[in-house]
């Protein structure tokens, strides 16, 4: 009897709670219908605009309801913006305009989303349709939009900011505004004029090696010589300049100071040198480079007196220059001007292991450098090589490492990294897994990778995301201890091997058989692109006997896709049949 009553009155505690969280629970949207409006405010900035235009688009293919976008508030609302909610509320606190940290948040029956105004707010519109709806936005043309009929809710508080200010990478399949944004990633070398930026994308012009642009050898190195390296004893037009020289640093100077003035729309602006090791070896260049410790102190130097001159007129703008190769090393005696920014690049590193797990010398000689410039530097970025430049659609598998580098970076504070994909053309080894990945470990480079890499491969290859998910394991079986991969890992290199080819082709035969549709098959055969490219590598000439040739010159012919830097297919492919032919007899 007693354990009948106390069942009964648990029934009745249980119901009365499950009643009044229910009573509590606001509905969002039931059966196409809303009580919400979205309140933008007049003075909303243009990002804040586009993102409540988004929230109300993905509101209706999510739950096919019409969310109204006003300035009035209703009954129920959901505020996109400080300037929209603080005239209600009056308590909150406001974000840095060029901050990117966001609120998301419950005040009553009301739903609050505000930031900074340039990016903030349209951040925290996309975490909350992540979120709380699951929408994803792995490709620029494959976005997860889950289908729900009603959504309800009782409390929602979150708040997220990036330890990483500026976020980018220029993988060639995601070169696309709205897919950087949404997937949080905020720079971008390209050019746009800001009337048309509705993203907030922040714009450095010029990327790398622009001395070669604002003092061009062509059109001055037959009337002054001077201005140019002097390498084993002659002046030589495709070399470094001869920064000693006064006249080099008065003509970079107003070279920049120009192009500040007819762009100036950008926020920083590149002064770096080119990409040679010919520097200049003047008795005046070498000694700049003995008093400040090497050349990178001729470089900071030559730099410094530049963004000097441009902080006098242009005190808002930034000068970025190359730590690389020769200057990766920091100066001594000197350290960059408050406007400088110095791009340090990992170009020689290992990218198969995590910089802080690996010993080989080429990795922690890097983080040397990074401690030692973070002495100096307010303003570091990273150039991480996420690429390998010398195969493109052969295996590199970097992906595990990425997310620990990041995290390393972020230990001395840098303010940018950018992660250098393969820009030229579709076809590099799993390119939309890494650019998606890439986003999500620059915002938060402590979440699982193992985890987002499982679940970019179910979404995205469906039904055969099983077998993609086996392939996905062989592919990180070749990273080995001992075995170190750089960024211009060769094709011929004993990294591929016979053994990874025989297992793989078994795999991707299973997966094209499982693939459900059109679409599912084509992103498998883009997967089997790399095995293809491997065997390809590895016996040309059998690969074109086999006849495989065939399917791997259709693929490489439909994706435009580059085999390394600088060499595309209308190269590669007639060379290839030609010396094949030759050796054949036909």
């Amino acid at each position: 009897m007693k354990r009948s009553i106390k069942i009964l009155l648990f029934s009745i505690i249980y119901l009365f709670l499950v009643s009044h969280v229910h009573a509590n629970a606001e509905e969002l949207f039931n059966r196409g219908k809303t009580n919400y409006r979205i309140v933008l405010s007049s003075n909303a900035s243009k990002t804040e605009e586009t993102a409540a235009n988004e929230l109300a688009t993905y509101l209706k293919q999510i739950s096919g309801t019409t969310f109204e976008i006003t300035g009035t508030p209703g009954e129920r609302n959901i505020y996109v913006g400080y300037d929209s909610a603080n005239k209600v509320f009056k308590r909150l606190t406001a974000y840095k305009n060029d901050d990117d940290g966001f609120m998301v948040m419950t005040i009553g029956s009301d739903i609050v989303i505000f930031g900074g105004k340039e990016r903030g707010t349209m951040y925290g519109v996309y975490r909350f349709l992540e979120t709380l709806f699951g929408v994803e936005w792995y490709t620029p043309t494959f976005t997860k939009v889950p289908k729900l009929t009603t959504y309800s809710f009782k409390k929602i508080e979150f708040s997220e900011h990036p330890k990483i200010f500026y976020r980018y990478t220029d993988f060639y399949c995601v070169n696309d505004d709205a897919w950087l944004a949404h997937n949080l990633m905020n720079n971008k070398y390209r050019k746009s004029t800001p009337n048309t930026n509705k993203y907030g994308i922040q714009r450095c012009l010029w990327s790398q090696h622009t001395m070669k642009i604002l003092l061009p050898s062509k059109s001055n190195f037959d009337k002054h010589p001077e201005y140019f390296a002097l390498y084993k004893g002659k002046r030589i037009k495709d070399g470094q300049l001869c920064l000693s020289n006064p006249k080099v640093i008065d003509i970079l100077t107003k070279e920049i100071l120009k192009v500040i003035e007819n762009h100036p729309e950008f926020d920083i602006y590149d002064v770096s040198q080119n990409d040679n090791n010919y520097f200049c070896q003047c008795e005046n260049c070498k000694a700049v480079e003995a008093k400040y410790g090497g050349k990178s102190g001729l470089i900071l130097w030559a730099v410094n007196q530049v963004a000097n001159e441009v902080k006098k007129s242009f005190p808002d703008k930034y000068i970025t220059t190359l730590a690389y190769k020769l200057t990766r090393s920091a100066p001594v005696g000197i350290a960059p001007a408050d406007n400088v920014v110095i791009r340090l690049c990992d170009i020689e590193c290992c990218f198969a292991h995590s910089l802080s797990a690996d010993n080989s010398s080429r990795n922690t000689s890097f983080i040397k450098d990074l401690k030692d410039w973070s002495r100096i530097a307010k303003h570091i970025f990273i150039w991480d090589y996420a690429e390998n430049w010398r195969g493109f659609m052969t295996p590199y598998p970097n992906i595990n490492a990425l997310g620990s580098n990041i995290q390393t970076f972020m230990k001395y504070k840098v303010m940018g990294v950018f992660e250098g994909g393969q820009n030229l053309s579709y076809g590099s080894d799993f390119e939309e897994l890494k650019s998606w990945l890439i986003g999500k470990l620059l915002w938060n480079p402590y979440q699982n990778t193992e985890f987002l890499a499982r679940q970019f491969i179910k979404d995205y290859y469906g039904s055969s995301s099983q077998e993609i998910l086996q392939y996905y394991n062989l592919y990180n079986s070749l990273v080995k201890p001992d075995v170190h991969i750089g960024c211009r890992l060769k094709n011929e290199s004993e990294f591929y091997n016979d053994d990874f080819v025989k297992k793989a082709y078994p795999i991707m035969e299973r997966a094209e058989k499982a693939a459900s549709d059109s679409v599912i098959l084509e992103r498998v055969k883009k997967v089997k692109l790399q095995v293809l490219a491997s065997e390809y590598a590895l016996h040309p000439q059998n690969f074109y006997k086999s006849g495989k040739w065939l399917e791997f010159k259709t693929l490489v012919l439909k994706y435009n896709a580059y085999i390394k830097l600088g060499v595309g297919p209308e190269k590669f492919i007639p060379e290839f049949e030609s010396v094949v032919k030759k050796r054949n007899g036909i």
